[in-house]
């Protein structure tokens, strides 16, 4: 009585051999174990023995707007209805949105994103204003060329318009994804004042009906540009002929340009009219109205000189003669093209190039 029991050992392998050699084997059999078992305790991921919650990272968005500050669209901005002609256009206001995490659809990322109304997004999308690109998975090259069989990172796939709202809100947006957004896209008032229907000029019987003559209105680009597809003689043609495929634009006018053009219902008949194109088979010509009196005599105009990375390119017009341009430092940047009339072949003043064209 009164005497202490003793206190319980902590349990361990005992092994019992009668053999040396028995006895050593066994005791590297257990740290082989004991190797094991903490090998796998150390592959367990960090995060399920931290227990962290995950960071919620918002999208970054760069804004791009010549004006500063730049105009930001209020709560109750449309596109509709159309601005009327004459109107002062609103600046070039671009969204660059960075998918910091995933997001479960491109529409989500946009709302967070741009902070635009629901409306406003909607009718950014219906005009063709918004492109998304998603990262691509890493991938390995070809089997053929095993020098080069390290995994490449792919980056962004190429951009696509967005011109469904239904794929916008179906379309993934994992983390790294990029949207740009035209907030104020290039306007064509003049679309919605052409009785599209009386410009069909005919359509073709040869080639299954491969050919569809128009005649171009002045004020409308020919097809969609960067920011707005709706608004353009391709789009407008489509809906008023109610064709079932695309139309492929192979002569094109300027958007202030009037006249007679030609557009094919297939790929096949665009490589024809653009091979009739470049073997001159097919000849334009151009009529010029002007709204005053044009001198007889010679027409200067400066020009930037031939690129160098393209020698045979054409001289780009810039503007108005002025002999500032052509003297001192400026002299080897700028040249001087004289058009001649060929009532008035007079002889161009020097450091000039004289370029005659007979009308």
């Amino acid at each position: 009585e009164g005497a202490l029991s003793p206190l319980p050992r902590k349990p361990r392998l005992e092994v019992a051999c009668t053999c040396s050699r028995t006895r050593r084997y066994a005791f590297v059999a257990l740290l082989q174990l004991v190797a094991l078992s903490s090998a796998q305790r150390s592959k367990a991921p960090v995060g399920r023995r931290l227990l962290k919650p995950p960071v919620q990272a918002p999208p970054r968005c760069e804004v791009y707007c010549p004006v500063d500050p730049p105009p930001v669209p209020s709560a109750t901005f449309s596109l509709w209805p159309a601005p009327a002609k004459g109107d002062t256009p609103s600046p070039p206001l671009i969204y660059h949105i960075t998918a910091g995490r995933p997001f479960p659809s491109a529409l989500a990322l946009l709302r967070e994103g741009s902070g635009l109304s629901e409306r406003l997004l909607g009718e950014l999308v219906d005009i063709g204003a918004v492109w998304l690109a998603t990262p691509i998975a890493p991938r390995r090259r070809k089997a053929e060329t095993p020098q080069r069989g390290r995994a490449q990172d792919g980056g962004l796939g190429r951009a696509a318009r967005m011109t469904d709202r239904e794929d916008l809100a179906s379309a993934a947006a994992p983390t790294g994804s990029y949207m740009r957004v035209h907030v104020y896209p290039r306007r064509y008032p003049a679309t919605y004042q052409v009785d599209w229907q009386s410009c069909v000029l005919s359509v073709s019987a040869a080639f299954d009906r491969q050919f569809v003559g128009l005649d171009k209105p002045a004020g409308v680009p020919m097809s969609a540009c960067i920011d707005n597809r709706v608004e353009c003689c391709k789009h407008q043609l489509e809906h008023a002929l109610d064709l079932p495929l695309d139309l492929h634009v192979a002569g094109r006018l300027d958007a202030c340009t009037t006249g007679c053009v030609v557009l094919a219902r297939s790929p096949a008949a665009a490589l024809a009219i653009n091979a009739a194109l470049a073997a001159r088979e097919i000849k334009k010509r151009y009529r010029v109205l002007s709204t005053g009196h044009v001198p007889v005599g010679p027409v200067r105009h400066a020009s930037r000189r031939k690129s160098k990375r393209h020698p045979d390119a054409k001289p780009t017009l810039l503007r108005a003669y002025d002999e500032r341009l052509v003297t001192g430092a400026a002299q080897s940047e700028w040249q001087v093209r004289v058009l001649l009339d060929s009532l008035s072949l007079s002889t161009p003043p020097p450091h000039t190039h004289s370029h005659t064209r007979r009308g």
